[in-house]
């Protein structure tokens, strides 16, 4: 038996994001997939315009254009969001396309909270700046520790206090409200690398406990 119970480490939020996920697919997703497939659109090419604008947010943000900045991060989401379902409606999942989606996510969420941290820097704001480099630090451990766990066949799931989906929907907000970013850049700052910290924990006494669940 494990003697280190880790169920105190996930976080509530997972089985409310699962469930508002499940309504997507269900009720949002699968029309739109359905419409989609219908004009000969491609799960690839929801993925790549994910991508292309997604770092466009970035870009815009560090040139000090905000709103235009959040208008491109909202079509990267809408892509991120619908690219899955789009897939699995056309019985075109592949490991690639699953491979190239993860991929291209890191360069977003990279390219985005840069783009933010060029915004303050330029500013001369260098503690703004470095709460920006230091969500990417966290963003980029969480990500990379549940991707290695799977590598290792180790079971895994998303746990964590900020995943990525809601690191978009806060880092959103705050190119929309922009008084409020600061505040956003703290909160994400602090809570993606305890998300990281709590999967590298999680991960690891799975890897020494391989049977044990929870």
């Amino acid at each position: 038996m494990n003697k280190y119970p880790n169920h105190l480490l996930n976080t509530a939020i997972n089985p409310l994001e699962n469930k508002l996920l499940m309504k997507f697919r269900e009720d949002v997703a699968r029309p739109i997939a359905r419409g989609m497939t219908a004009i000969g659109l491609k799960p690839i090419t929801l993925t790549t315009l994910g991508l292309i604008t997604g770092l466009a947010a970035g870009v815009l943000v560090g040139l000090q254009n905000l709103p235009l900045g959040a208008l491109f991060l909202i079509i990267s989401m809408l892509c991120d969001a619908l690219d899955g379902p789009l897939a699995r409606f056309q019985d075109a999942s592949t490991p690639f396309g699953a491979f190239i989606d993860s991929v291209f996510d890191r360069y977003v969420d990279f390219v985005l909270f840069a783009g933010i941290a060029w915004f303050y820097l330029s500013q001369g704001d260098q503690l703004l700046g470095l709460l920006s480099l230091l969500t990417i630090l966290g963003a980029l451990t969480t990500s990379y520790s549940k991707a290695r766990a799977e590598a290792l066949k180790t079971e895994v799931r998303t746990i964590g206090l900020m995943p990525r989906a809601i690191r978009l929907i806060l880092a959103l907000l705050g190119l929309l409200f922009p008084p409020i970013l600061p505040i956003i850049l703290w909160i994400l700052a602090i809570l993606s690398n305890l998300t990281a910290v709590q999967r590298i924990i999680i991960y690891s006494r799975k890897l020494h406990h391989p049977y044990t669940t929870g």
